[in-house]
């Protein structure tokens, strides 16, 4: 194949997915109707890889990409949750991305979709609370502890729930991450305290 038609076929290809892309974001995600449902926090490096990594890796989902870049407005859809179900991945790899989405979309969030993220942080709070003080340590993510313990509670239904929802993170907390526990205790008095 001559360097032409490479090149050709390259530039189509590159059309062709920016057509789908463009085409894939429904009304209800079209980020110039819902501006104040898009990611407004754009960063160089997320734990210690540029950017451009996770925009270019083939694990991290089109929509994913969309919204960091302010393409796509969050909304209580399928796409939406998508993106939000990541937070929850096992691939240490682009993890650190999703969690960085997550956390915009947290800031965003407001009535179906604001449920939906409720019920997803109060999941990832409990399976990866270890992580998840290394990332709220870490100012490129913007953690605010406050709205995440807000949102961890928002399923929790009743006293018992909020008790043995602590106790299970803080046996985890206590076997391994034990220099969180003054995080920890903040955060766990932040559930009992939203979910009064």
């Amino acid at each position: 194949m001559s360097v032409a038609m490479k090149i050709l076929n390259a530039l189509l290809i590159c059309c062709i997915s920016s057509t789908v892309s463009a085409q894939s974001v429904s009304k209800h995600n079209d980020p110039k109707s819902h501006p104040n449902l898009t990611n407004k926090t754009f960063v160089e490096k997320i734990a210690g890889r540029p950017v451009t990594y996770y925009l270019n890796h083939r694990s991290v989902g089109e929509i994913a990409k969309l919204f960091y870049k302010g393409e796509f407005a969050a909304s209580d859809d399928a796409a939406t949750f998508s993106v939000i179900d990541s937070v929850l991945t096992h691939n240490k790899d682009t993890h650190p991305f999703y969690f960085f989405l997550f956390n915009q979309m947290m800031k965003v969030s407001d009535g179906a979709l604001a449920e939906y993220v409720g019920e997803i942080s109060g999941k990832y709070l409990k399976k990866f609370p270890c992580e998840f003080f290394r990332f709220a340590d870490d100012k490129i993510y913007g953690v605010d502890l406050k709205q995440w313990s807000g949102f961890a509670a928002f399923t929790l239904d009743g006293p018992d729930a909020v008790k043995s929802y602590i106790d299970s993170i803080e046996i985890v907390v206590n076997r391994d991450c034990p220099n969180e526990k003054g995080t920890w205790h903040k955060v766990s008095k932040l559930i009992e305290g939203a979910e009064n």
